[in-house]
């Protein structure tokens, strides 16, 4: 029903009625999506940020159910990746890190625990630009 094709316009009230069922189904608690370009002018990538700013403007989103968006940034840096992590780590007003299943679970282990030798979360160095965070 939702072809990644950039093409096919998909209709953001039904990708908002989806997410929202998944998002109830699954109790996520974060949802990350596109910013208002797509990030690549993704014809899907806007109609997925137009949902998701429907859902959280209309208050249905869960309690506890916080957004973040990628930001967008120029041709140049997007193709040139890791040698632009350097540039988006000092631009990035703030930062979304992303953890991997075993991170993850050896943060939940440590705040389980209640160590207080031990740092209480765990990140990996992928920085992703994340506006109005924090």
């Amino acid at each position: 029903d939702f072809p990644d094709d950039p093409d096919v316009r998909w209709d953001p009230e039904r990708a908002a009625d989806v997410l929202l069922q998944h998002v109830e189904a699954n109790s996520i608690n974060l949802v990350v999506t596109f910013d208002e370009g797509g990030v690549s002018g993704h014809s899907n990538h806007v109609a997925l940020n137009a949902a998701v700013r429907t859902l959280h403007a209309e208050g249905k989103l869960p309690k506890g159910c916080s957004v973040l968006m990628l930001q967008s940034v120029n041709l140049l840096r997007k193709y040139l990746c890791l040698l632009d992590l350097p540039c988006s780590l000092l631009l990035a007003r703030d930062a979304l890190f992303v953890l991997t299943q075993r991170e993850a679970a050896q943060a939940q282990m440590l705040q389980l625990q209640k160590d207080t030798s031990r740092p209480q979360m765990v990140m990996c160095l992928l920085g992703f630009p994340v506006p109005g965070a924090g």
